[in-house]
């Protein structure tokens, strides 16, 4: 589904060059849940967002669903975010003047999908995060776990193979923040979805298919030996 190969990302800052990403080789196969855990700064929006194309590649080059995207123009870019790639982020993005109908509703708007099949699919991702009873509320009305489940289900409402989560229960407390990670991880498992996770809570790990860490860029692929404590970076 995802790889990136000898994939370096380069910021220069004056007469200083910052490595965000280095020599990073991975491969995410489709279905599978990836979990990238590691202290802020390391490196895992980065990557993600590479993933994404919101963010170009250095050096090396980004597979996906076996498409190199060394020469993707932005055209081919934002039809990948549009038709592959749903995003899930910390803040929720959600548009405070629109309902959390609205909201999930506006992916499908973008593709141009007709008024009746964008009711039904709106219907459906907002069931299955548990917020159907919730559609016609405004973001102000949420509390800040159901925000982002109608974030979650603004992700999915296109039928995405690939989902990113950049720190999804970053603003969430401890229970919350298990709760929507056990939410991502069942519906996109039951959509066949993959699932790309950059986080640094520990409660993430015992979702993943694999897990790496992230450390001033560089990835590693944790051992099943690691304990809940040494992924503690609060």
């Amino acid at each position: 589904m995802v790889t990136l190969t000898h994939v370096w990302k380069t910021y220069q800052r004056g007469d200083h060059y910052v490595h965000a990403l280095r020599d990073v080789s991975v491969h995410v196969a489709k279905g599978q849940c990836c979990v990238l855990m590691g202290p802020s700064g390391s490196g895992k929006s980065t990557f993600l967002h590479v993933i994404a194309g919101l963010e170009t590649v250095t050096t090396g080059d980004l597979w996906i669903e076996g498409v190199s995207t060394k020469n993707f123009s932005d055209l081919e870019w934002t039809r990948l975010r549009r038709d592959v790639v749903g995003m899930v982020f910390q803040a929720f993005h959600l548009l405070p003047g629109l309902t959390a109908a609205e909201n999930v509703g506006l992916p499908l708007q973008l593709k141009g999908l007709p008024r009746r099949m964008i009711r039904e699919r709106v219907q459906w991702a907002l069931e299955a995060v548990g917020m159907g009873h919730r559609a016609h509320h405004r973001p102000s009305e949420l509390s800040g776990g159901e925000q982002q489940r109608v974030a979650i289900a603004r992700a999915i409402v296109h039928g995405p193979r690939l989902v990113l989560a950049d720190e999804p229960t970053g603003n969430l407390d401890s229970c919350n923040a298990e709760a929507i990670m056990t939410l991502l991880r069942t519906v996109t498992q039951g959509q066949g979805q993959t699932l790309i996770v950059a986080t640094h809570s520990p409660a993430a790990a015992s979702l993943a298919d694999h897990l790496y860490l992230m450390a001033d860029g560089s990835l590693h692929q944790a051992t099943s030996t690691i304990s809940r404590c040494d992924l503690a970076y609060e």
